[in-house]
């Protein structure tokens, strides 16, 4: 080892053993293998799983269609999470749909407004056509009818 060199004028030490720390090993170092630890697991349990199955698409696709190994899959931990992650995205279709719905709709509510209804609608008028788009006549909602069409212009089994 070398100590005291010089270059371009300063002294530098190369090479310098240095003595054993008092560290000690990191709170967070047992949590992360663990976590480590947890997910090689994991990995090496679906790699055994993949292993077994058939290698042909279509005949692994047969194979995991079975009704004994989609009822364990679903009745399973992480047939649950998904079970939940297709509620929760369903959920959140729901919601957007709904708002998207209200969204469109709004438009029209300020048309349907009470005061603005009563305002627009002056007179309840209907009026009786016949088959001929002939007006018959006006029932304007007072109990005073206006007969538009004579009396003899009736057929007798529609007089009254």
């Amino acid at each position: 080892m070398m100590e005291g060199n010089i270059a371009y004028g300063k002294k530098i030490t190369v090479g310098k053993k240095q003595g054993p720390t008092k560290k000690g090993v990191s709170v967070y170092s047992n949590l992360a293998r663990k976590r480590q630890v947890k997910k090689d697991a994991k990995a090496r349990k679906k790699a055994e799983y993949l292993a077994t199955l058939p290698k042909h698409p279509l005949k692994r696709l047969l194979y995991r269609l079975h009704p004994k190994r989609v009822a364990k899959y679903w009745f399973s931990r992480q047939g649950l999470f998904m079970f939940l992650k297709i509620i929760g995205v369903c959920m959140l279709l729901l919601v957007l749909t709904g708002t998207a719905l209200f969204a469109y709709f709004r438009k029209d509510l300020d048309q349907i407004n009470p005061d603005t209804l009563s305002q627009r609608v002056r007179t309840t008028v209907t009026k009786y056509y016949d088959r001929n788009n002939k007006l018959l006549w006006e029932d304007k909602g007072d109990g005073d009818y206006t007969l538009v069409v004579d009396h003899k212009n009736i057929a007798p089994c529609m007089d009254q």
